[in-house]
């Protein structure tokens, strides 16, 4: 599942949404980032440079399952849903 966050132009977190990442796999089926923005920006009228890939499973750039986080990754404790 992945996760967006929805961003405000004062960079304010305005929610987190999750959709299929079948939804955002590129021509080669790796996920790209990229066109999941795109996907949210098409069904949510809001633009592709505003929505965030963000991860429930990093924190502090490690991945609870180890390994390295990708660093543009927000971490679930950073998010402000205010």
């Amino acid at each position: 599942m992945a996760h967006f966050a929805k961003i405000s132009e004062d960079n304010k977190v305005l929610i987190v949404l999750t959709f299929n990442n079948s939804a955002m796999l590129d021509e080669n089926g790796n996920e790209s980032e990229l066109i999941g923005q795109k996907y949210l920006e098409k069904h949510h009228n809001w633009p592709a440079e505003m929505w965030i890939q963000t991860s429930y499973n990093t924190c502090n750039g490690q991945h609870n399952s180890g390994g390295t986080a990708t660093q543009r990754k927000l971490c679930r404790y950073w998010l402000y849903l205010g």
